[in-house]
């Protein structure tokens, strides 16, 4: 389930190298999958998982994208060998495909429970004491004259048990696990809502007919890291702390490297996902640290450019927009927010996907970072 977009960046590299160059680079949007809440409540599962996929569809030996796959949560699943055999695990095939293909019957799903009071007993809690422990917040009541905590059942992003069971059994995994403080007390929905953010691209966006690229499959290597090539040029992954904003900094970082493969190393200087995130706000479509869609950002920034990282620095805040959005050919410079410094602006041009695995190694060999949704 895979989609890709190639990008035209454009670019000024200084007057000692030349006034103006046009470099292409293709980038592949990812979009990290996010949960829906839409949940049927007698039947405990999400809407559009319960049905038929495979048994209408029918199953298919070899890769068939078009024939063997059906829609399901606004994008699509798949009822071919392939998804079971040369995808990451099973996560691409539709959810009767095991059933249905295979022949092998899951154990039915337990139904989802309505959220009720966890009790805890504690002997030594305080009549009206208030006590969160993890994620949720629980008081002291008495029940049958003891005292007794009663909580909220609210899902955890660190469940402890897990991470004791884990522990516990550390020498046969081969690795051990952490808790994270800054996860500690949070919930699943608070990660869903602040730690994701790249929302579902419209329907129409992946039906684009992607382009057939042409390169030797003798060229493409197994491993290619363009660290080993660039270094401290690539850009690092950062912490988007709080905030619903891989749209942006992903989106900002991948320009960042496809600018610095295409000068070969000439143009070096990150660009600023905190310029993306508090001004590409012109339309509906775009929520700042409630999360964004990638087609925007990529048509904001060929509109108006992003100015460098240390122009306009990532703090993991949604403020007000800090740099002017006037668009102008000949305003390739602008000033940077409380300094009196000034910044390039880098713009991009047009899009088309790339469709294939191989299609995407060559991309990355030759012009750097992707992205895919």
């Amino acid at each position: 389930m895979w989609t890709r977009w190639t990008f035209l960046f454009e670019y000024n590299v200084g007057r000692q190298y030349c006034s103006q160059m046009t470099v292409m680079a293709v980038v592949a949007m990812v979009t990290l999958a996010y949960a829906l809440n839409t949940v049927a409540a007698d039947e405990g599962i999400a809407d559009d998982l319960a049905g038929d996929y495979c048994a209408n569809v029918g199953c298919c030996a070899e890769r068939q994208d078009d024939i063997c796959s059906a829609p399901i949560l606004g994008t699509r699943c798949y009822c071919d060998d392939f998804c079971y055999l040369n995808r990451t695990g099973s996560d691409d095939c539709c959810p009767d495909f095991m059933s249905v293909c295979k022949g092998v019957e899951s154990l039915p799903l337990e139904p989802l429970k309505k959220d009720k009071p966890k009790y805890t007993e504690k002997l030594n809690c305080n009549h009206g004491e208030v006590i969160n422990i993890n994620c949720n917040e629980c008081r002291c009541r008495k029940i049958d004259e003891n005292p007794t905590l009663i909580c909220n059942h609210n899902e955890c992003l660190i469940d402890s048990s897990l991470l004791d069971t884990i522990r516990n059994q550390s020498r046969q995994l081969g690795w051990s696990a952490k808790n994270y403080s800054e996860f500690w007390g949070r919930t699943y929905e608070d990660g869903l809502k602040w730690r994701l953010g790249t929302l579902q691209p419209p329907e129409k966006i992946l039906q684009i007919i992607p382009l057939k690229s042409v390169f030797r499959r003798d060229y493409l290597k197994s491993s290619f890291d363009l660290r080993k090539v660039f270094g401290d040029n690539i850009t690092d992954p950062i912490d988007q702390g709080w905030c619903g904003a891989s749209w942006a900094i992903s989106t900002a970082q991948v320009t960042t490297d496809r600018f610095v493969m295409m000068t070969k190393g000439l143009m070096r200087d990150a660009l600023s996902p905190k310029h993306l995130l508090t001004c590409n706000n012109h339309d509906q479509l775009q929520r700042g640290c409630q999360g964004g869609h990638l087609i925007s950002a990529w048509n904001w920034i060929r509109t108006f450019g992003l100015v460098t990282d240390e122009c306009y620095p990532w703090d993991g805040r949604m403020t007000g927009c800090a740099v002017s959005n006037q668009r102008s050919n000949n305003n390739l410079i602008v000033s940077c927010p409380r300094s009196a410094k000034t910044s390039p602006l880098r713009r991009v041009g047009l899009m088309y996907r790339v469709a294939t695995e191989e299609g995407i190694m060559n991309e990355i060999m030759n012009w750097g970072s992707v992205q895919g949704v």
